[in-house]
């Protein structure tokens, strides 16, 4: 099992249709379209904050309640693609292009990996440097957090964690914004290790 989380202001994490709007591995989908989700997990409990605020990035004071639910996520380790800064020019993209703002390089590597009947992908998270997100292709379905998976292709354990949710203030010193640099991807550029060190957000 992998253990993963999001955040999702719904009454589940696991999307059900697929988006209307752009992701890094999926394009809009169009109204009434029968293409299959993609549901994005992060790897890192402060993976679904951070992604939030990439996005939203409220005043420091507006993380200490959040109007959405966080949730814990057991995930069948089915043989999902792990593709990291060192060997991403194998699957024809760099590393700068995993967590780039442009989607392209993502999208078309996406719409290979699915032709191949791959299941989803291990990659480096773009809005938390040093973290991965597990990015699953296709419908999931959740269930009891402690129920074993009766398919594991399609049945997801699924907990809720927090409703509403909070977070330290602190997290924002961690969180890659759009149209910033990527701390992790430079550092490799640089022949420099990463490592995400998040102990300012744990309570004092």
């Amino acid at each position: 099992m992998i253990t993963a989380y999001r955040a999702a202001g719904y009454h589940h994490p696991l999307r059900t249709e697929a988006s209307r709007y752009d992701g890094r591995f999926h394009r809009a989908a169009a109204v009434g379209s029968h293409e299959p989700p993609t549901q994005y997990l992060s790897l890192h409990p402060l993976g679904p904050i951070a992604e939030w605020l990439r996005w939203n990035k409220p005043p420091r004071e507006a993380l200490q309640v959040l109007a959405t639910a966080t949730w814990s996520l057991r995930v069948p380790d089915i043989g999902f693609l792990q593709i990291t800064f060192e060997n991403a020019h194998e699957y024809g993209i760099s590393a700068s292009e995993l967590v780039a703002d442009d989607y392209t390089a993502c999208q078309a590597l996406a719409d290979e990996l699915r032709e191949g009947r791959c299941p989803g992908v291990i990659v480096p998270s773009a809005a938390l440097p040093g973290a991965n997100n597990l990015v699953v292709f296709d419908v999931r379905v959740p269930v009891g957090y402690l129920i074993e998976p009766i398919d594991p292709e399609l049945d997801i354990p699924v907990g809720l964690t927090a409703h509403p949710s909070g977070a330290s203030d602190q997290i924002y010193d961690l969180v890659r914004h759009r149209g910033t640099v990527h701390a992790a991807a430079e550092a490799f550029d640089a022949g420099h290790e990463f490592v995400l060190d998040e102990r300012a957000t744990w309570p004092q």
